[in-house]
């Protein structure tokens, strides 16, 4: 269950519209992985109970998004409509929630089967279902077990099939046709593989692929150039292969103003080891293996360097820091050596 959690903790959208989703994604993960906890606590009942709660979140995530004047009314804990009439209501006005929905309809004909027996244990719908007849009469616990089980993965799958509703980016950003055409470093994180392997299946994805919707969003990318390992390694990865710096220059064209800078000081020879903005929270690294092993730091570290009196050669561990401004933002240069006034005067013409 541990790597399910590690692998599910990177699914946020970075659209700016639906930002809020992310708190939904977050809570439905707390559930999911509490309902484990409980069912092995052996509270088995408040177990299924998580997994339910976690399924209706999701629909009232993809609700509030298509309906914004349901967000009002949620917020103020009004009336909001029970399962079934939320998904009536998606299948109306969510374009992309009715094209999955047709597209594997297997799946939430099952969904909807797992929720329905899961309710029985739910609602405590037979003397098996109580707490007290477990006791007496025992049961088959290893059914229950597959059971809950098939719950879970079926809740993961759900949970990936409303991230895609909500934000189609997530699944282009595995799409090996288009995947590589995308020129930019999103904030959405990308779908899990494994985890599409191990509870949606790899055969409902190329389903979902052939909904319109997911067709029209991938067609904005289509015709673009497709990038070369190394520069999709700098505009996607933050990464500069410095054996192949010549091949991320035929490409120069694609990226940002402060990634041909970078370029344009690598290629003077200047051995820069990372390249630090944001305070720490954005770095792109090269080849160049540096003497600084640090695996970890913070903004508090790094912050008197960009308010620092001096701009070139500040001692930082066991190596060194210069402070330049790329494009409109304020970069540290992680370096091993003493930068000298040629590189120095190279490095101001290159920031200009």
């Amino acid at each position: 269950m541990a790597n399910y959690y590690l692998l599910l903790t990177a699914h946020s959208t970075g659209r700016y519209d639906r930002f809020f989703c992310n708190d939904f994604l977050r809570e439905c993960l707390t559930l999911i992985f509490k309902s484990v906890d409980l069912y092995e606590q052996g509270y088995f009942d408040c177990a299924f109970y998580f997994l339910r709660q976690s399924e209706e979140l999701l629909n009232a995530m993809v609700l509030l998004c298509e309906d914004n004047n349901k967000i009002n009314e949620w917020q103020a804990k009004k009336r909001f409509p029970m399962t079934k009439e939320i998904i009536d209501k998606l299948l109306k006005i969510s374009d992309n929630y009715k094209q999955i929905e047709n597209k594997i309809s297997n799946f939430f004909l099952s969904l909807k089967a797992t929720r329905e027996k899961a309710n029985k244990i739910i609602h405590k719908q037979g003397y098996d279902n109580f707490y007290i007849g477990r006791i007496l009469f025992g049961g088959d616990r290893k059914s229950e077990r597959n059971f809950f089980s098939c719950y879970f993965k079926q809740t993961i799958a759900l949970l990936l099939i409303m991230y895609i509703v909500v934000d189609p980016l997530c699944l282009a950003l595995i799409d090996d046709g288009i995947m590589a055409k995308i020129h930019f470093d999103p904030i959405t994180d990308a779908l899990d593989e494994e985890l599409i392997s191990k509870c949606l299946g790899s055969d409902n994805l190329k389903l979902i692929k052939e909904c319109d919707f997911y067709k029209n969003f991938r067609n904005n990318f289509e015709n673009n150039e497709k990038m070369n390992d190394y520069t999709f390694m700098v505009v996607r990865e933050h990464h500069f292969s410095m054996e192949n710096l010549d091949e991320i220059e035929k490409q120069k064209h694609l990226l940002n103003l402060p990634e041909k800078q970078m370029l344009a000081i690598l290629q003077k020879e200047i051995k820069i080891c990372v390249f630090i903005g944001f305070e720490g929270l954005m770095q792109y690294f090269t080849s160049i293996k540096g003497k600084n092993a640090k695996c970890g730091w913070s903004s508090a570290e790094y912050r008197p360097y960009f308010i620092s009196i001096h701009k070139y050669n500040m001692s930082y561990e066991n190596v060194y820091l210069s402070r330049v401004k790329l494009a409109d933002d304020e970069y540290l240069l992680e370096h091993d050596e003493v930068l000298t006034q040629k590189e120095i005067n190279f490095i101001e013409s290159v920031c200009i």
